[in-house]
């Protein structure tokens, strides 16, 4: 079974847009760690994809930042 590369988003695309989402509602990098029991660097590395996220955390993320967890993976939140 084959997929196709734009269906997948990679760590750098899943980072921009935690950050996408953390910036819209005026969140720190320290407020979204806190909120999801993470350092401010860790928040920083998922940010930049340096660090992967594991997939069981997005549903974390995705409450703290009140976006649908198909936001990580679908088109722009509105």
């Amino acid at each position: 079974m084959q997929f196709q590369n734009e269906a997948l988003v990679d760590q750098v695309e899943l980072g921009r847009r935690i950050r996408q989402a953390r910036e819209r509602i005026g969140m720190s990098q320290e407020a979204l760690a806190e909120g999801v029991a993470r350092d401010q660097k860790a928040v920083s590395e998922y940010e930049n994809g340096k660090r992967k996220l594991p997939a069981t955390d997005l549903p974390i993320f995705a409450r703290v930042l009140g976006v649908p967890v198909s936001y990580f993976f679908e088109g722009v939140f509105q």
